[in-house]
């Protein structure tokens, strides 16, 4: 009985160091990750809009989404990030569009789903689908990937719906 007192004892003393050092851990890099993933928002909305000379937030409807500017200050299209609840992961994508609401690119930001299933939803192939598409045109699913690529095409329909009434 004192043999597993001990044991639970010295059990219970390296989860609390190892549960001290995760978060001394964290605490320290916390900041840097998110400055991080704020540089690397920065530089996709950059890449969206290569010949903007700046990117401003808006928001709508709590919906976030970015202006692109020229350097004679008219506005040169519009960039939106969809969230959309997929097969097993969240879905997150980046989309660009012109002025009238019609499609330019679109990637995939964040994804978790089967790989080579739901994964499809990351191929060039997919991706053009959406290419010159408006919130009111149709674009086709993926055979066997059908609710990833759904949630995705809803996901980008309903905020360009928020954004072009």
């Amino acid at each position: 009985m004192n043999q597993d007192k001990r044991y639970i004892g010295i059990l219970f003393l390296i989860c609390l160091i190892a549960g001290l050092l995760v978060s001394f851990v964290y605490a320290l890099t916390h900041s840097r990750i998110e400055e991080r993933k704020k540089q690397e928002l920065q530089d996709t909305l950059r890449g969206m809009f290569s010949e903007a000379a700046r990117i401003e937030e808006l928001s709508k409807d709590e919906l976030v989404y970015y202006q692109a500017i020229s350097d004679e200050n008219q506005v040169l299209g519009y960039i939106l990030i969809c969230e959309a609840r997929g097969y097993s992961s969240t879905i997150k994508a980046i989309v660009s569009t012109d002025l009238e609401g019609k499609i330019k690119e679109i990637k995939i930001l964040e994804q978790n789903e089967t790989p080579g299933i739901g994964s499809k939803i990351m191929e060039e192939e997919f991706l053009n689908r959406f290419i010159g598409k408006s919130k009111d045109d149709s674009v086709d699913t993926i055979t066997g990937a059908t609710i990833s690529s759904k949630a995705i095409i809803k996901a980008v329909k309903e905020n360009l719906k928020k954004i072009f009434p």
